[in-house]
């Protein structure tokens, strides 16, 4: 416990020395509730602080349904139910900390700011408010006149309005605290009228904040080619990098990328070509070499087989993969049941090439998924331009004509699969 001007302090139970150790499992806990009992005085408001010794934090506690027993009260300060991991683990980090003596600090190392952060609970008949540690800054009292400049963590542009998670009721806000536009934004803050900061202080604090681009993936796969041939030069469709419908046509400034070939080509050489240029307002771009080869007039050149297709259920037995003049597949695959998909692998025959100017020696084999589908059904609808917002995305829309099987939406970003089934057989 301490005492201060602003208030007074409790650490969660502490250890006798730095040799002590938590639970092995407490940083794995996951989500639990957990309870403190402090001396409790009805006058005074509650607040669970985190701080990494010059950002503070301050949550309010729910003091109203603590139990109480005489002047001492029981109150929950971290919920399962709160539904953010990330921030209940750094809690509970902070609350661990507190345990072992831990000194809070800011360093500096290779992979980039580490922040040792501390907790305790704040008594105090003042009003305070904190800025979340999302928020971070080099805090000075000798400079808070001229501002304090902080920094926060990444934010891309997705399309949609972002920026701080800030509580403008006890807060007085002047400047941009959300945005939808990647770019540099300036935020001064300092509290409302009756509220101080958690570390005392009631001056304005200078805030800086970006919005990031989007990484927008521009690629050449490559071709193959004979001499008398012209390069395609195709910059492969990235639409699916584009985020909330945003294309080529509508993203804000634009401009397509470029690509191309040396003048004179020769017989036998692989040149690696790379695009270049082009820009937009909320998007940079990440280039991706491709290879444009230049073989005989004897080699044969192939179509890379697409990496899904699907067949029409007929009733009989079907070879979904079979070997061609061109290239041979691992194996034979049949089947006959509606919903049923293969794989196959191919390789290619000797003379043969394949489009993309890659070879059998590619790291990546060619590889093809066939399914069988009831004649005349609905193909589903796969949305792919999503981006995590907290709510729940669907992936793959529902149908009459079939059934979906696997995950069709999820909240979380990443990737998941699933499987459409006719009905109508």
């Amino acid at each position: 416990m301490e005492t201060d001007q602003i208030g007074t302090r409790y650490y969660v139970g502490g250890f006798q020395s730095a040799d002590d150790k938590l639970p092995y499992d407490w940083h794995y806990a996951g989500y639990s509730n957990m309870e403190v009992t402090i001396p409790y005085d009805e006058t005074k408001n509650y607040y669970l602080v985190i701080t990494d010794g010059e950002n503070y934090s301050a949550d309010k506690l729910d003091m109203a349904n603590a139990e109480k027993d005489g002047d001492l009260a029981t109150v929950e300060i971290l919920s399962k139910n709160e539904g953010k991991y990330a921030e209940y683990n750094r809690k509970l980090r902070a609350l661990g900390n507190a345990m072992l003596k831990t000194p809070t600090s800011i360093e500096e190392t290779q992979w980039g700011t580490r922040y040792v952060e501390n907790a305790y609970i704040l008594a105090t008949d003042k009003k305070v408010v904190g800025m979340p540690l999302e928020v971070r800054g080099k805090a000075s009292n000798t400079n808070l006149q001229d501002g304090v400049s902080v920094t926060t963590s990444e934010i891309i542009y997705n399309g949609n309005i972002q920026g701080l998670s800030l509580d403008p009721e006890h807060l007085k806000l002047n400047g941009d605290y959300q945005a939808k536009d990647a770019g540099d934004y300036n935020l001064t803050v300092s509290p409302a009228d009756g509220y101080i900061w958690v570390d005392g202080i009631t001056s304005e604090k200078k805030y800086n904040w970006s919005i990031g681009k989007k990484n927008l993936r521009i690629e050449y796969k490559g071709e193959a080619i004979h001499l008398d041939e012209t390069p395609k030069l195709k910059i492969e469709d990235f639409s699916t990098y584009f985020v909330s419908g945003e294309n080529e046509d509508n993203a804000e400034g634009f401009v397509m990328p470029t690509l191309t070939a040396p003048e004179e080509l020769e017989v036998g050489k692989r040149y690696s070509l790379k695009p270049s240029g082009g820009e937009a307002k909320n998007y940079y771009f990440n280039y991706c070499r491709g290879g444009l080869v230049v073989v005989p007039d004897d080699v044969k050149i192939v179509e890379v087989p697409a990496r899904n297709t699907y067949v029409f259920y007929t009733g009989e037995e079907q070879v979904l993969f079979d070997d061609t003049e061109a290239y041979t597949v691992d194996k034979k695959q049949t089947v006959t049941k509606v919903g049923s998909t293969r794989t196959a692998f191919f390789t290619l025959r000797d003379g043969y090439i394949w489009s993309d100017g890659t070879t059998n020696d590619a790291i990546i084999r060619k590889y093809s998924n066939c399914t069988i589908v009831e004649k005349g059904a609905e193909k589903p609808i796969t949305n792919t331009n999503l981006v995590e917002d907290g709510t729940v995305k669907i992936g793959v829309s529902e149908g009459e004509e079939y059934k979906l099987y696997g995950v069709v939406s999820a909240t979380k970003a990443g990737s998941y699969r699933a499987v459409a089934i006719p009905t109508t057989c």
